[in-house]
């Protein structure tokens, strides 16, 4: 899933288009994981259901559910799925994007964190709806890490530092500076080789 994320992060530079890019992220994974299958099947259910609501319906026997019951507390495969009925369904729009990955449950602080980042990058700064901006001014607390970062850490620290590791990342990759904007170089991903990975079911006590 990260690398599916990451390829949409990458492509929101240079394309707005939500299904696009949802369709994009599969040139990072492989086409015969379950990761892609479920990808492929978000994007056919976004062109058979008009309502996100039927499409989250459809998805739950296949991806999470057996016999009526979840296989897993959390998986990986339909949290993905519903950053991309977020993104599908949002239409581009920020708060609906967002909106529609957290009511689908589950990680609904990732996964609607998730769209948002997607869509600010496509959508860039000046883009974002303004009263977005008062989050810039909440303080941010560590409470899990406290031993690590004690104090509060202020959004615009994060925002610089986050510049400067991208800028860094696509200086090392061919981009460039010039008169105070960064060019960024356009790359399609490689699909790696396909690692699965074997789930182990745990006794209820375990």
């Amino acid at each position: 899933m990260r690398m599916a994320v990451a390829a949409m992060h990458g492509e929101a530079f240079f394309e707005k288009d939500p299904r696009k890019l949802a369709e994009y992220s599969l040139k990072a994974i492989p086409a015969e994981s379950n990761q892609a299958k479920m990808i492929r099947d978000v994007l056919d259910l976004h062109q058979q259901y008009p309502d996100w609501q039927d499409a989250w319906k459809a998805l739950q026997p296949k991806w999470w559910l057996k016999d009526g019951e979840p296989v897993m507390k959390l998986d990986v495969r339909i949290n993905g799925a519903y950053v991309y009925l977020g993104l599908l369904y949002g239409e581009g729009d920020f708060w609906k994007s967002m909106n529609i990955a957290m009511r689908c449950g589950l990680d609904s602080d990732c996964n609607p964190s998730t769209v948002a980042g997607i869509l600010g990058t496509a959508l860039g700064m000046s883009g974002i709806p303004k009263k977005w901006a008062i989050v810039r001014d909440l303080p941010i607390e560590n409470r899990s890490i406290k031993d690590i970062y004690p104090e509060s850490i202020a959004w615009e620290d994060i925002i610089d530092a986050t510049v400067e590791a991208g800028r860094w990342n696509i200086l090392q990759h061919g981009g460039y500076v010039e008169n105070g904007l960064i060019y960024i170089p356009h790359q399609t991903p490689t699909s790696p080789p396909l690692e699965q990975t074997a789930w182990v079911e745990l006794p209820e006590n375990e």
